[in-house]
């Protein structure tokens, strides 16, 4: 970043920081919660979600050794299934579900 534009960010830091305290300083301000939150996060980082995941009925999860081996793989193979894993990438974002190969992004 140019020095000139960091220069101009930083003379912003004390206007930044007194609306900040302006809105901290009313509790029926619309966004308080929300800055109470941003000070919060800046100064301690943001709390760590957990989620426990468990199988069907409760039971472990069910796991598969879906890795391949890719340098057993020749040139035409692997540009194959490059070209296979990217239209069920497309295939699941043009439908909003979960790839099913991978999470949902």
């Amino acid at each position: 970043m140019p020095e000139d534009v960091k220069l101009a960010f930083k003379r912003l830091d004390r206007l930044a920081i007194d609306g900040l305290a302006a809105i901290l300083s009313d509790s029926e301000h619309p966004r308080f919660e929300q800055a109470c939150e941003y000070v919060i996060d800046r100064n301690h980082g943001k709390s760590v979600s957990t989620m426990e995941l468990t199988g069907k009925n409760g039971g472990p999860l069910e796991t598969a050794d879906v890795t391949e081996r890719v340098d057993s793989l020749n040139s035409e193979q692997a540009a194959k299934r490059m070209a296979e894993l990217m239209a069920k990438m497309t295939a699941a974002k043009a439908t909003g579900e979960a790839a099913p190969d991978g999470p949902k992004s």
